[in-house]
């Protein structure tokens, strides 16, 4: 029985061992190929970082989990090479990959429990509540209705008058991009109307690994760059594209995107070309964004293109 205690290159390790067997030892670059080729009562410890580098044609920590009988994960508290920053190739989710492989193929890994920062990349901001047809939003603080009250913004205002459940998947800040990935992971089904209030393009989604949440930046000071509308672009017409597939009713308002964004759009039937103005109708408390007054006359757009179609 050849017994494998696996966790980081720290002394606990060994004291993990030994209470299992006081003839644990250290399995590393020196006696590993000795270790592979033994067989009996053997108890070891080790960690990715006391092993032979991964090469190309080489995982060393792969072939010493699958020479093992029964192999006891121990994670330290804190890993010696963890950071404030993801980094995909720390030891944390390397020990895991490979200790996932081995418990498929062998079913004799204790303690593996692994946890990804799956929910939270993948978190929706809101979901619908009933099979009937509602109404979706998306868009940053415009949309969002920041500086009025929650239930004076458009989406709101269209929701109370079409009596449909609203569900608000804008946010304050955010990208194109991001409105895109909401909507296209939602559960939008036929007859449900999209309503996207598009933001500027310069906007970029990013990931924050020290609050664990999505942020966004901005690369005002990047205005040639191409990029942010290509994937602008993209993430728009991805959005058509769906509503298109489903049979549901998008309404796409250019609230502070680009020109450019416009013209590219401007045959789209789902986009609504909005009266030009210099400025909003009337400001929040804020006097940044806008205010009631616009809320509304949006909100009689929206409604005017529901009843066209």
């Amino acid at each position: 029985m050849i017994t494998l205690f696996v966790g980081d290159n720290q002394k606990y390790l060994s004291k993990v061992a030994r209470q299992h067997s006081s003839d644990a030892f250290l399995l590393d670059k020196s006696n590993y190929k000795e270790f592979l080729r033994s067989d009996g009562e053997l108890t070891v410890y080790t960690s990715h970082c006391d092993l032979p580098k991964i090469t190309d044609n080489k995982v060393v920590i792969y072939e010493v989990m699958l020479k093992a009988d029964i192999i006891y994960y121990e994670p330290p508290q804190k890993w010696s090479d963890s950071s404030d920053e993801f980094s995909l190739t720390n030891t944390k989710y390397l020990t895991e990959y490979f200790l996932h492989l081995v418990e498929q193929k062998k079913h004799n890994v204790k303690n593996l429990n692994i946890d990804t920062n799956k929910d939270l990349y993948l978190k929706l901001l809101d979901k619908r509540k009933t099979d009937k047809s509602v109404i979706f939003c998306a868009g940053c603080s415009i949309t969002y209705g920041t500086a009025i009250d929650k239930d004076q913004s458009f989406p709101h205002l269209v929701s109370d008058i079409l009596k449909r459940d609203l569900v608000d998947l804008s946010f304050p800040g955010s990208s194109i991009e991001f409105a895109s990935d909401q909507l296209l992971r939602s559960d939008i089904k036929k007859d449900d109307i999209v309503i996207w209030g598009l933001t500027q393009e310069l906007r970029f989604t990013i990931w924050d690994s020290k609050q664990r949440k999505v942020n966004f930046g901005d690369w005002t000071k990047e205005i040639t760059n191409e990029s942010n509308m290509y994937r602008s672009t993209v993430s728009v017409y991805k959005v058509i594209n769906f509503c298109k597939k489903i049979g549901a009713k998008l309404i796409l308002l250019p609230l502070i995107c680009s020109e450019n964004l416009r013209l590219i759009l401007r045959n789209e039937k789902e986009y609504c070309q909005l009266p030009y103005k210099t400025q909003f109708i009337d400001y929040g408390n804020d006097n940044i964004h806008p205010g009631k007054k616009q809320h509304k006359e949006w909100s009689e757009i929206c409604l005017s293109i529901i009843k066209e179609k």
